[in-house]
């Protein structure tokens, strides 16, 4: 049996991220005019918009992948394990650790870690 917060996971990422869309669109009116207009534009008043008009309407992208970055869905990130000892600004890390990175901190302040690159 699969547990219920397998099920339920994609639900609350789906209404968190709509919730803070409609927060951000209530706070800034200039921002929601202009997203509106967007889609007017592409679309018109007479249907809704599909995945195929995504393509049209940049600034619909560019809002949605912003409020994804200052509201991750999931701050802490996904858990993961070291698979041998490493040493990370001076602090040793034993093999097999559990490390959370913390992606709201990172978004908010990314220029703190642009010198970090993948070392795979």
């Amino acid at each position: 049996m699969i547990p219920n917060s397998y099920l339920t996971f994609p639900l609350i990422q789906t209404a968190i991220t709509v919730y803070f869309f409609f927060i951000i669109l209530a706070q800034r009116p200039d921002i929601q005019a202009k997203a509106q207009a967007e889609v007017d534009e592409v679309v018109g008043r007479e249907r809704l918009p599909t995945f195929e008009d995504r393509e049209r309407m940049p600034y619909l992208a560019a809002l949605t992948k912003e409020i994804l970055r200052c509201h991750p869905v999931v701050p802490m990130g996904i858990p993961h394990s070291t698979l041998e000892d490493d040493i990370h600004d001076g602090y040793f890390i034993p093999k097999g650790s559990t490390i959370l990175a913390n992606i709201w901190y990172a978004v908010q302040f990314f220029s703190r870690f642009s010198r970090l690159t993948r070392r795979h």
